[in-house]
This record gives structure tokens, sequence and C-alpha cells, in this order.
């Protein structure tokens, strides 16, 4: 059973925090844009799936699938989660190919 406070089982120089601390200084807007174009809104914000894909690639997780069996079952994903729902695979690789792709470049730029 997990405690309802996962932040303390990370430990505060672990690379999930960093990526989450350079993540928040980004520039969503053109992913919200393009996000908020198509269809209904997940349950999970676009930053946050944007954290969720980035910390797979920096961890050689590149599928769907197992992004989403790692959000359900790894502790740092789940703390990116922030106690939301964790999204399936058909989310994450819509995203990944419908929204993202098309703003991916724009987002690194500060």
């Amino acid at each position: 059973m997990l405690p309802l406070h996962i932040e303390i089982l990370i430990p505060k120089d672990d690379s999930v925090r960093l990526l989450s601390q350079i993540a928040e200084e980004l520039d969503y807007r053109d992913l919200y844009r393009a996000y908020s174009l198509k269809g209904r809104n997940s349950a999970v914000s676009p930053k946050t799936l944007f954290k969720i894909i980035a910390y797979g690639y920096m961890n050689c997780i590149y599928t769907s699938r197992k992004l989403e069996r790692a959000c359900q079952r790894d502790i740092n994903f789940m703390w990116l989660l922030e106690k939301a729902k964790a999204p399936d695979h058909n989310t994450l690789a819509r995203f990944r190919s419908e929204r993202m792709s098309f703003v991916a470049e724009k987002i690194f730029m500060i």
C-alpha cells in the first residue's frame, strides 16, 4: 500500500524531480493550443503528458503501452501524474503523434 504522500519516497536529487523542475519552466502555449483544437480533454494535462513522455525517453521507455504500464507501477511516473489517473496507451499515442509532434521544437525554445 502506497503512502498518501509519495513525495517522501522520491529522493530530493532524483532525475524525475530535475525533469519536472525544468519542464515547469518551458512554454506550453502552443501545446495547449494544439491540444484544445482536438476532441475532448484528457483527465491528464498536456504538460503532464509531456513530462511522462520525456521521462519515459530518459529511461528508454518508448512505446505507449510501456509508458502506460510505468504510469501504473512506477512511483516516479505516479509522482509526475500528481494524483491523476494513469493515461492509457491510446491517449499517450494520440498525444505524441497528433499534438506533441507539431510543437515539440517550440516547447524547447526559451
